[in-house]
């Protein structure tokens, strides 16, 4: 038979010791990133407070309007004289929250804020109602006591 057998040595062989085997370290694969959008819109004069821009109503100026991831500021603007705003080149596939600011003397006729979702590449309107509810002033009433 061919078995083999154990021949005892005076010479210590070394033991092998493990050594580093190259592999192939992995790669996490590669997500595309999202691209920029914009969010953009108009703040308007609801005259007829129908919460619908109609063909007369009037873009408002200077009105402030700001753009929120959270409870982060990530940029604020006004309106245009025609009241257009606009955000450009805002990360794409978040969450953010528009706030429009009512001007002095005006009221609003929809929310003062919308959270969105804008998603890669995307450009989502958010728009804003406001009526003129005039000015209003303090006015004490004076009484006089008659005896």
């Amino acid at each position: 038979t061919n078995a083999a057998t154990a021949t005892p040595t005076s010479t210590p062989t070394q033991t092998p010791t493990a050594s580093p085997t190259p592999t192939i370290t992995p790669t996490a694969t590669p997500s595309a990133t999202p691209a920029p959008g914009t969010i953009q819109g108009v703040v308007w004069n609801d005259d007829n407070r129908n919460q619908v821009r109609d063909p007369d109503e009037s873009g408002l100026p200077n009105v402030q309007v700001t753009l929120r991831q959270g409870a982060t500021l990530v940029a604020q603007t006004q309106t245009a004289a025609d009241g257009a705003y606009s955000f450009a080149n805002v990360q794409g596939n978040r969450y953010y929250t528009v706030v429009e600011f009512d001007p002095l003397y005006y009221s609003s006729t929809t929310a003062n804020q919308r959270t969105i979702w804008l998603g890669s590449g995307a450009t989502s309107a958010v728009n804003f109602g406001d009526f003129y509810s005039g000015k209003s002033a303090y006015l004490p009433l004076l009484v006089r006591a008659t005896q």
